[in-house]
């Protein structure tokens, strides 16, 4: 009977330890090495990037602890082009019940890929609309990298907020300009519905913000030169059309680089541009409110002399001189002008008290001796706004590349655009004589 009871309770020890003991601890040794393993790394970069809509790479997972991952060499990449889009050397990311939140020390961005980084985000944002998941990032630097310039952000806070109303992303950061003031405000939004629109909102929260930096969001800020600012707030609306609005200041605009992306003239110098409001629908401009101040500079008479006519603005001789390719140096530039479909309005204010000598009302431009330019005495219509800036001394309306730039970018009516818009006709050589 004894032997029979002893063998019975080594069976059962022995079934004991297998159950308890052993397959357990083979268990976690296996799942522990298959955490460790590169597929593991693999899969997890692949749910990364397929939430993103991007190629991801992963070099290694830590768990630190229960929920809780550490990235290491985490890459990501345009999926057609294969083109660097985000790099961090470590990413450390924790859930909590319906909420994620990712912390990274310092990343790298190329904005050269922002329509990517922007499906990116609108990807994100349906994510949440489907699952109501919250998720906060915070860096403590992220560097933007383009071919133009780089560009640092400090203490960046960004919150994709869950629950049941439209999906928002909420980002705050304080830029390298002024990293002592305000932080910048970031709100974008998608809403819901039959009709979805995503929306993004700018705050520069009084700060002036380096116009290269906002170009990483918006074209509408490329071309004013490297030392361009601006501070205010803008919003982009993208629907089946997109609707961009504006107000702010701009400082240290280059005359130069703005003009050569529209004019075939010569104009030089600084100006900055007030804009109490300004509407824009797929890069046309709608309605635009502002006042541009600067000087010194240079422009050339031909410049001049086309406003003169076609605006109607009462010149100076030395400002329309025909002299061909001949300059004028201008002191003082300051008009205020209200733009919308029926035509353009100017205010000449270079007159104004604390400005240098008096001059009479009116006054748009002026040099040493005087008045150069002078306001026009009733408002003006957009083809002849084109034919003075376009600088085309021809009875017709011009249908230079510089009248094509200008007419896409302002609101004309459908027959004067389709007429800049074709090009020039060539008299055959035949009839030449």
């Amino acid at each position: 009977m004894f032997p029979r009871q002893f063998a019975t309770r080594r069976r059962f020890a022995r079934a004991m330890f297998l159950a308890v003991c052993l397959v357990p601890t083979l268990a976690i040794a296996s799942w522990g090495l298959w955490r460790q393993a590169p597929w593991h790394a693999a899969q997890i970069a692949a749910r990364v990037g397929a939430t993103l809509d991007l190629s991801c790479n992963i070099a290694a997972v830590e768990h630190v602890r229960p929920g809780a991952l550490r990235l290491r060499g985490l890459v990501l990449r345009n999926s057609e082009t294969g083109r660097l889009v985000c790099e961090c050397s470590v990413v450390d990311a924790r859930r909590a019940d319906r909420r994620i939140e990712i912390k990274v020390s310092k990343a790298e961005v190329d904005v050269e890929q922002r329509a990517t980084i922007w499906r990116a985000c609108e990807r994100l944002l349906r994510r949440q609309i489907q699952d109501g998941s919250a998720m906060a990032f915070t860096a403590s630097e992220l560097q933007l990298l383009s071919d133009r310039a780089s560009h640092k952000l400090h203490d960046l806070d960004a919150i994709v907020p869950g629950g049941d109303d439209a999906a928002a992303l909420d980002i705050r950061f304080h830029s390298s300009r002024e990293p002592a003031a305000a932080p910048v405000n970031l709100h974008l939004e998608r809403s819901r519905g039959e009709h979805p629109v995503t929306t993004l909102l700018v705050d520069s929260a009084g700060q002036e913000l380096d116009c290269s930096l906002l170009g990483c969001g918006s074209s509408a800020f490329d071309g004013l030169g490297p030392r361009a600012t601006f501070a205010g707030r803008f919003s982009v609306a993208f629907d089946e059309q997109v609707q961009t609005e504006l107000a702010g200041k701009f400082r240290e605009v280059d005359l130069g680089r703005l003009a050569a992306g529209y004019l075939d003239q010569h104009v030089e110098g600084a100006a900055q541009l007030d804009v109490v409001h300004v509407k824009c629908v797929d890069s046309k401009l709608e309605t635009a409110q502002a006042r541009i101040t600067g000087g010194p500079g240079v422009i050339s008479t031909a410049l001049c002399r086309s406003l003169a006519v076609e605006l109607q603005m009462p010149a100076a001789r030395r400002a329309t001189q025909p002299n061909g390719d001949a300059l004028v140096v201008f002191e003082k530039l300051d008009a205020e002008f209200w733009l919308e479909r029926r035509g353009i309005a100017l205010r000449g204010h270079c007159n104004e008290p604390g400005q240098g000598p008096e001059l009479r009302s009116g006054v748009v431009l002026a040099d040493a001796e005087g008045p150069l330019l002078a306001e026009p005495e009733s408002p003006q219509t957009l083809v002849a706004l084109v034919r003075g800036l376009a600088a085309a001394e021809v009875p017709e309306l011009p249908a230079t590349t510089a009248a094509r730039r200008l007419a896409a970018a302002l609101p004309l009516e459908r027959a004067a655009a389709e007429a800049i818009a074709r090009p020039p006709e060539r008299a055959d050589s035949s009839t030449r004589r």
